[in-house]
């Protein structure tokens, strides 16, 4: 009875290796999704952080390029999506069981297409952040402009004092 409680007849019983039963192409599929998944978190990541600072009005004015990184959010979601559609966990989208039989079957196609999505994502982020940069641009140079450089704030106080003094006092000084 005891026996049969041991689930594991190891010494070294916390050595599990994940990659037990895969083949090399499984594994290196395995790897290459992880780092393909990571850079597609890091990737929406970045697009809905730049969507939640464009799409903050400043100086009462609602930028436009904020949609940009809407768009860039939604084909990142599809990319990821697509990654899942390309390579399920228990498969492999390498089209053969070892190094030298690696060729490309239809689940790389796939995951291709899926890359494709992230292009896409990359450039409406790059359209997104030259768009709001211009934005920017536009706001400030119309807050600066709408500030008139006149003379020195003292300089405006004593024309002041002069023009209310009556005629008589202003000829004598």
């Amino acid at each position: 009875m005891l026996g049969s409680l041991v689930a594991v007849n190891n010494p070294f019983p916390f050595s599990i290796s994940g990659f037990n039963g895969l083949t090399t192409a499984q594994i290196i599929s395995f790897l290459l999704v992880f780092v393909i998944f990571n850079a597609y978190v890091v990737l929406i990541v970045v697009a809905m952080v730049a969507l939640y600072q464009t799409s903050k009005p400043r100086h009462g004015v609602v930028r436009t390029a904020a949609i940009w990184h809407f768009y860039a959010v939604i084909w990142m979601l599809m990319a990821f999506i697509g990654t899942v559609w390309g390579a399920p966990a228990e498969k492999t989208f390498l089209g053969g069981t070892g190094l030298a039989t690696l060729g490309i079957g239809q689940r790389a196609i796939n995951e291709f297409i899926s890359m494709g999505f992230a292009v896409i994502a990359v450039v409406c982020m790059a359209i997104g952040f030259a768009r709001a940069s211009k934005q920017n641009r536009a706001i400030r140079e119309e807050i600066l402009g709408a500030i008139e450089p006149g003379p020195p704030a003292g300089a405006a106080r004593r024309t002041s004092q002069r023009a209310e003094l009556p005629s008589a006092e202003r000829t004598t000084g």
